[in-house]
């Protein structure tokens, strides 16, 4: 098996979680619902995240909440973390069946694997220690961009070392590939409607085509 003529053995990976390896977009259906055991509906909690994210660009769960107060005062701040925090704990539930044996297939060919994901680092670390994946990953680096390149640089401490990325967005995507133009760099689009990129070398709908790939 090859990779871009290269060994696949011992190749190095860099793996976005949300949407790649988790089915955010039912993570989040259900994490909307979970405010309605505070006497708020799924559709309101769903409007003041998405306030929230055109002021900020990445997650943060301290300031969904506080953007949930303005418009529901009475909502104790406290407990709602609690409730949500014992959400993120359920992550497994949303993996994607394809996640776990792509995983152990890069792992069957001792392929070092890393994973990068964005946002509010403590929700982000529950949502990981959670699914059930955390034992594929060598590193786990928890990041507040969607601008990766700064951390692969550092993972790979100065080598020009070839590595493959995988991930949704395409954002990153460009990122990662105008800094290291001779990675391969994979995006990955799970839902109907994302926007495609246009520096991605590969697009995939599963990490069965990525096998394919490699």
């Amino acid at each position: 098996m090859s990779l871009n003529n290269k060994p696949l053995v011992g190749k190095i990976f860099f793996i976005d979680f949300d949407d790649v390896l988790l089915d955010t977009k039912s993570f989040k259906n259900d994490y909307f619902k979970v405010f309605e055991k505070f006497g708020i509906s799924a559709e309101k909690a769903e409007a003041e995240y998405k306030k929230m994210r055109e002021q900020i660009a990445v997650y943060d769960l301290d300031t969904h909440i506080s953007f949930i107060k303005k418009t529901f005062p009475g909502l104790e701040r406290e407990p709602a973390k609690k409730v949500l925090y014992d959400f993120f704990g359920n992550s497994s539930k949303y993996v994607f069946k394809d996640s776990q044996p792509f995983l152990s297939f890069l792992k069957s060919h001792d392929c070092r694997i890393e994973l990068i994901t964005t946002g509010d680092p403590w929700v982000q670390k529950k949502k990981v220690f959670s699914s059930g994946l955390k034992d594929f990953f060598g590193k786990i680096h928890y990041v507040d961009t969607d601008y990766k390149s700064n951390w692969i640089k550092k993972s790979l401490r100065g080598k020009k070392d070839f590595f493959v990325f995988i991930d949704d967005k395409p954002k990153p995507l460009q990122d990662v590939k105008e800094n290291f133009p001779n990675s391969l760099v994979i995006q990955i689009i799970r839902h109907n409607g994302a926007l495609k990129s246009d520096t991605a070398d590969k697009i995939v709908y599963n990490l069965g085509q990525v096998k394919k790939i490699l």
